[in-house]
């Protein structure tokens, strides 16, 4: 039975981005959705985009960090992944998305896939923080 769920082929995945504020969540989501970039510094709460070909859809969440703590738990339960978003300049962003890491794997599991990005490695004359390897220790 198992063998026939692994050969079905999916045809959605809801992917839900997650950060603190104003680390490029909506900047991403736009330009995966319409291949641009932006130009010009916007707040956006809980937009969501769905792309959609003949063969697969793709519902991208861009979640408001502000939201509800059931309507997070509700994005929790239902994406099939995460990408969680921090500013490569300010480290609690980094702590932020670890906590949010953490909710992830204690709602569900270890093993559902998470990427993580560090967003704003565009801009000049910015400070980076600097993580060790051990950053995503418990």
């Amino acid at each position: 039975m198992r063998l026939r769920a692994l050969t079905t082929p999916i045809t959605k995945a809801r992917i839900v981005l997650l950060g603190s504020k104003f680390v490029g969540k909506t900047t991403i989501s736009d330009w995966f959705v319409q291949k641009r970039k932006a130009t010009e510094l916007q707040s956006v709460k809980g937009q969501q985009h769905v792309i959609m070909s003949p063969d697969f859809t793709v519902d991208l969440i861009d979640t408001d960090e502000t939201a509800l703590p059931a309507l997070i738990k509700m994005n929790f339960r239902r994406a099939d992944a995460f990408v969680l978003v921090y500013a490569v300049d300010d480290f609690y962003s980094f702590e932020y998305i670890r906590c949010m890491r953490d909710a992830i794997v204690k709602m569900r599991t270890a093993d559902v896939p998470i990427v993580v990005v560090g967003n704003k490695m565009d801009i000049p004359n910015v400070r980076y923080i600097r993580l060790s390897p051990t950053a995503w220790s418990p």
